[in-house]
């Protein structure tokens, strides 16, 4: 079998390739340097993560078109972008389970590598990505270090708090 590895030609880099189906949007043509990767994870919206689509076709786009695997940080960029867009809004139900999403990829990239979570640390106090019940039922997204109530499993105390405290919110139900 022939390998090529086309993800460095001018013609996938300059010319939109890849079709990326959208059921908001209907779809869209890519570059192979615009944010493509083959795999990643779930989460990570902003980019586009093939895998998910086109699972049968792995050969063809990790090793004939050499698409990266995407690193570890898109979590950390992903929650930069949630955070940016809605760092005052309020929080619907499907951006906090978006959220939730990250922080649970975030859990399962801790036991990939230690080395580069520890690295996020900092990086996730430089905006508010918590999200957040206020006392007036509102849910916001908060800095790490803005007075939080972090709730007891199965929320018998924290119910005592509702209301009172900015309590951190659980995943909404599915």
């Amino acid at each position: 079998m022939l390998s090529l590895n086309h993800c460095n030609s001018p013609t996938f880099q300059e010319n939109a390739l890849i079709y990326f189906p959208n059921e908001k949007q209907g779809g869209t043509w890519l570059k192979t340097t615009s944010g493509v990767f083959w795999d990643g994870p779930p989460s990570a919206r902003a980019n586009f993560v093939l895998k998910h689509t086109y699972k049968d076709l792995g050969i063809f786009f990790s090793q004939q078109l050499g698409l990266p695997n995407a690193p570890p940080d898109i979590l950390l960029q992903e929650l930069a972008f949630v955070s940016a867009s809605y760092s005052t809004g309020i929080l619907d139900e499907s951006t906090q389970a978006h959220i939730h999403d990250i922080f649970k990829d975030m859990t399962d990239a801790l036991t990939d590598s230690e080395d580069t979570i520890c690295g996020w640390l900092p990086e996730l106090r430089r905006f508010p990505c918590i999200p957040v019940e206020a006392p007036s039922g509102v849910v916001q997204l908060r800095w790490l270090d803005n007075g939080l109530y972090l709730p007891d499993i199965g929320r018998e105390v924290s119910g005592l708090f509702k209301g009172v405290v900015p309590v951190v919110t659980e995943p909404p139900p599915r």
